[in-house]
């Protein structure tokens, strides 16, 4: 048993692709015990929420016109290098996080916010970057669905206490101690890199075919998932916060159902197939649409959790079949062609419910400002069902 135990680990060890499963998994725990509170970070910092949802302006904005120059990298210097570079990158807005008082006193606080956006926006270019293109290049066609959910679980499973274990530390000790621990899993999930080779994948770019009304058409999925993304992703735990939810509930939560997403996307992974795949991102789609839209009706903790747990769980029906379409996709039209194509389109749908929210909240209360912004993410779920095989 142990023998069979020890050579299914070096086998593990010897796929080409398994260094970026363990760069992500640890970058992907890193980051998971913040994501959700940077929003709280800031209004703890006394800006006000539309100052907050400027930096996430910002932050879409340059992300779209960074992308680019960060393919451009990688097709020179490759996607080690890419993944690499954005390390240090987030390792130094961690840094001017925990000086981030410090800073304060000594610029206008708008400047600060901006300067924490370009810095976040350049190190999540490098590494998504160089994250797509690496996978996309080593994954296999026949066996895509099964990598995308072990890469994704993986990832997931790492960072499943990631949310409890942040929401602890800032309420037993504080943001700073968090920051230090980030930072020291970040100088950590550099270290698989260096056994790995180099992937250079050419990337040219016209942005006349960018804008072409075909596909514009095609690119209409990835705005969709811009959209679910920020109102899954940013408003849900502001909206949370709003509500008084206590940090280390918020964080459970987050736990719970980073858990049932790692399970259930690892289970899709291995069960889908090209036959059912379409019903599966179908079924994912609507069902998780509504409980986008019936998360912003409940009120008491347990049935906020009920319907989170179940939205994870349908998260990952819709999910695992639209990466799976994404990077098929990518290997047919270009790898690094179509990556920037979805990753330009999400940041601009980011950019624009971003707008969007910030309009509302000069006429309506936070509250109600986000939840409206939560249900269009749910309705705009929907139209992430026209992504199409080519």
């Amino acid at each position: 048993m142990f023998h069979r135990i020890n050579q299914k680990f070096e086998y593990f060890l010897k796929k080409e692709i398994n260094e970026l499963y363990l760069t992500h998994a640890i970058r992907s725990f890193a980051v998971s015990t913040i994501a959700i509170f940077i929003p709280i970070f800031f209004l703890q910092k006394n800006y006000s929420l539309v100052e907050v949802m400027i930096y996430f302006l910002v932050h879409s904005f340059l992300s779209v016109f960074l992308c680019y120059g960060a393919l451009k990298f990688t097709s020179q210097k490759g996607v080690k290098h890419s993944i690499v570079l954005s390390i240090p990158l987030l390792i130094f807005y961690f840094l001017g996080l925990y000086n981030t008082d410090y800073l304060l006193l000594l610029y206008n606080k708008m400047l600060v916010l901006i300067i924490f956006a370009l810095i976040a926006s350049i190190s999540d270019a490098f590494y998504w970057m160089g994250f797509h293109v690496d996978f996309a290049s080593v994954s296999k066609k026949e066996s895509s669905s099964k990598q995308i959910g072990i890469i994704q679980a993986l990832g997931i499973l790492f960072s499943i206490i990631g949310p409890l274990f942040g929401a602890f530390m800032i309420s037993l000790f504080s943001f700073q101690k968090l920051f230090i621990i980030i930072i020291s899993c970040l100088c950590i999930s550099i270290i698989p890199l260096f056994f790995s080779g180099e992937v250079h994948e050419p990337f040219t770019f016209n942005i006349k075919s960018f804008l072409s009304k075909i596909n514009v058409k095609k690119n209409l999925p990835y705005f969709a998932e811009g959209v679910r993304d920020f109102g899954a992703r940013i408003f849900w735990p502001v909206l949370l916060y709003i509500l008084a939810i206590k940090l280390t509930e918020m964080g459970g939560l987050f736990t719970i159902s980073n858990a049932i997403t790692a399970f259930f996307t690892y289970y899709v992974g291995k069960k889908i197939t090209e036959l059912n795949k379409k019903k599966f991102l179908n079924i994912g789609a609507i069902t998780h649409s509504l409980t986008m839209i019936i998360r912003t009706i409940v009120k008491s903790i347990s049935y906020i959790a009920i319907v989170q747990g179940f939205g994870a769980l349908t998260y990952s029906l819709l999910n695992i079949p639209f990466q799976t379409s994404f990077y098929n996709n990518s290997k047919k039209r270009g790898i690094s062609n179509i990556i920037f194509a979805r990753e330009a389109t999400l940041n601009i749908a980011r950019f624009f419910t971003t707008a969007a929210l910030v309009a509302l909240l000069f006429l309506l209360k936070e509250k109600s400002a986000l939840i409206i912004m939560i249900i269009i993410g749910g309705i705009f779920t929907l139209f992430m069902t026209w992504i199409k095989d080519e």
